[in-house]
């Protein structure tokens, strides 16, 4: 006897819980489906005085055969609201008009577009679309995705070639100071400096220059004994000169600290 009252409370809980949901989804009939129910299960409490449990299954059978009479011809219940589509490469034209400033002309370019590459595979690609700037395609991408995006890398900077070593200085040319010295002052000291002068030689040069109380002329100096004309030619003419000689080649040294 437990297990029968047991039955009849659960499909009674059962039938219950049915007029709950379609009275939430069907508001317009609420009320005649209700009466109708409660009309079934006053009859049904009246006549089963003895319940059984195939009294209590063709109880619920008879509410479900009256709900489904009841409700009307055109009473659907509602679909589940399909959430946007996010994949930018299965986008319908509607999906894309939900960007501000697509309209049906630039989404049916955008699609023109997909068809034509196979695909989006890097957001770079609706910026060739004729209409399309940055700040648009940054609100597209807002709105969808496209899978795998292939990103632009950077490109790897080009190898610098290694700096040359900076070359050598070029040596300066060496300066080269030649002795030149008055034959009226010149020492005997000084003479010898002169490339391939000889003591006898200097004492030569000396004792003409005392013999004629001084040089006059440049040419003079080849008097001298052991001095050859070669010698003055290509030597003590470069060394030695005479103060208004205008045959004295050689000029006095413009330094201040010449070559000894």
């Amino acid at each position: 006897m437990k297990d029968k009252w047991t039955a009849y409370c659960v499909a009674g809980l059962s039938a219950l819980f049915v007029i709950g949901v379609i009275g939430v989804i069907v508001t317009k009939p609420r009320n005649q489906i209700g009466i109708t129910v409660k009309a079934e299960l006053t009859t049904a409490a009246v006549t089963e005085t003895e319940p059984d449990e195939s009294s209590a299954e063709n109880t619920v059978s008879r509410i479900q055969t009256t709900l489904t009479e009841s409700l009307p011809q055109d009473c659907e219940l509602p679909a589940e609201t399909a959430p946007p589509e996010r994949n930018l490469n299965r986008a319908s034209a509607e999906d894309l008009k939900r960007v501000s400033g697509i309209g049906d002309a630039l989404a049916e370019a955008i699609l023109s577009a997909r068809e034509a590459c196979g695909g989006f595979t890097s957001r770079e690609q609706l910026s060739e679309i004729s209409g399309i700037g940055d700040i648009l395609m940054q609100r597209i991408m807002a709105e969808f995705e496209i899978p795998d995006e292939v990103f632009p890398t950077a490109p790897e900077p080009e190898p610098q070639p290694e700096p040359l070593p900076e070359p050598d200085p070029e040596p300066e040319d060496p300066i080269y100071y030649i002795n030149v010295y008055d034959a009226n002052t010149v020492t005997r000291e000084e003479l010898l400096t002169i490339p391939d002068m000889t003591e006898e030689k200097a004492d030569a040069v000396l004792q003409m220059r005392d013999n004629l109380k001084g040089y006059h002329g440049i040419y003079e100096i080849s008097l001298a004994e052991g001095i050859s004309g070669e010698y003055f030619e290509y030597v003590l003419k470069e060394h030695l000169y005479i103060v208004g000689d205008p045959h004295s080649t050689a000029a006095p040294q413009e330094t201040e600290n010449p070559a000894p």
